[in-house]
């Protein structure tokens, strides 16, 4: 299911991320935000704790930031907006929609193109 890589976002199947969302109750969904958070935060982004996901109004206050990392991290190929609609309109279909941008992205598993990739600075 998943393949790790040195440099960015984790590779995941998108399939998998929407079937394994769906089939545990969306637990799985909350495993996915906290893992590419990680990776993001990584790669240079400030995506805050996922405690916030325990209450409704930080909640959207995390997928927004979450949404703001993702663009951050890939220069601006994935939109603010359109990753946070995706993640509270779409849920689980907006994962693995991400995810398999995330997976373009990463140029088939190779090193990333510059256009794209920031380093966590230090």
């Amino acid at each position: 299911m998943t393949t790790a890589i040195r440099w960015g976002v984790q590779r995941r199947s998108g399939l998998a991320v929407l079937v394994l969302s769906l089939a545990s109750a969306l637990a799985f969904a909350v495993v996915w935000l906290c893992q590419t958070r990680r990776d993001l935060n990584r790669l240079g982004a400030r995506i805050p704790t996922p405690w916030l996901l325990a209450t409704p109004i930080t909640a959207l206050y995390f997928l927004w930031c979450w949404a703001e990392g993702a663009r951050h991290v890939t220069a601006g190929r994935i939109s603010t907006v359109g990753a946070f609609l995706a993640l509270c309109l779409l849920g689980p279909l907006g994962m693995a929609r991400l995810q398999e941008t995330f997976n373009a992205l990463s140029d088939g598993g190779r090193a990333p193109s510059a256009r794209w990739y920031r380093p966590a600075p230090g």
